[in-house]
């Protein structure tokens, strides 16, 4: 669209006085009777177009609202042109991303085949699952919260196993599952799902581990147990707990009792009673007075 307001000079939307005042200065200069350029004649009538267009108020209103229309589709054009140079980048940093992601799963994907040849997946499961039981059995059998002291390194020992079993296991299905997304893609997110078991898993196996071992502790010393004579030592005993040892089938124990020494039944020459399990003598518990007081102990 032609812009009549820029050919006479002035301002866009400027008044009919400042529009005649231009044009009158500019066809004193360009008219063909005064100026001898050959390209006198074309600005001319263009000057004319011009007075004609913005020398009324009719016409003058009719154009501006043209050239504002003209003016706003101009800006939208040069919107979505900036925009459309800003997208193709983008489209292709997503695209090259995307490549390299199914090119990391193909690795992947050739890796876990190959790994597959040595070691067969029943293989693999076996093994983990092997791991698994023996890191939890190892927990089970030194009672994860009420162990003696010298068992707390198999407990470690145990957890330990359990742990990097566990996040072996984790790493297989992962692995498992991206081979497998290779051809099928699946519409759920395998990682969160594996993340979720792996969390659960870790802190949901030591805490059935307490919790047994508490319901085992519990029931043995209700059921299956018997008394027996302990020594307080004095020595390694401390403020929050009392070192006590005792002799159960010829077989010397050592316990840490969660209680001071001040609370404990003391009997002569340093010497207390306790509770302990039959099936397992570790599990034991020093007696209150109340359960002295009511049952005299028979040995």
């Amino acid at each position: 669209m032609v812009n009549y307001y820029k050919i006479l000079g002035v301002e866009n939307y400027a008044s009919i006085a400042e529009v005649k005042l231009a044009y009158k200065a500019k066809i004193k200069i360009v008219h063909p009777d005064i100026n001898p350029d050959p390209s006198a004649s074309e600005i001319t009538q263009y000057l004319n177009q011009a007075k004609e267009h913005l020398v009324h108020p009719e016409t003058k209103e009719a154009y501006d609202r043209k050239l504002k229309l003209a003016y706003l589709i101009e800006i939208q054009r040069l919107h979505n042109l900036k925009n459309r140079k800003s997208v193709f980048p983008q489209i292709t940093i997503r695209q090259r991303a995307v490549e390299m992601e199914e090119e990391r799963k193909l690795r992947i994907k050739r890796k876990y085949e190959s790994g597959l040849e040595k070691f067969p997946f029943g293989l693999r499961i076996l093994g983990l699952t092997t791991f698994l039981i023996w890191g939890l059995q190892i927990m089970y059998s030194n009672y994860f919260i009420d162990y003696a002291s010298y068992d707390r390194q198999r407990l470690i020992l145990g957890f330990a196993i359990f742990s990097i079993a566990l996040v072996l296991a984790a790493n297989e299905a992962y692995t498992r599952f991206i081979a497998k997304s290779v051809d099928t893609p699946f519409r759920f997110n395998y990682e969160r799902l594996i993340s979720w078991v792996l969390v659960m898993s870790f802190f949901g196996g030591p805490l059935a581990i307490s919790g047994i071992n508490t319901w085992r502790k519990h029931y043995l010393l209700t059921h299956q147990f018997d008394y027996v004579y302990a020594k307080i030592n004095y020595r390694e005993s401390y403020q929050n707990g009392t070192v006590v040892y005792y002799e159960v089938n010829k077989q010397l124990f050592t316990r840490l009792l969660d209680k001071e020494i001040r609370d404990l039944i003391y009997l002569e020459d340093g010497t207390t009673i306790l509770k302990y399990a039959k099936a397992n003598p570790l599990i034991c518990e020093a007696l209150s007075p109340e359960e002295w007081n009511r049952k005299p102990l028979e040995m």
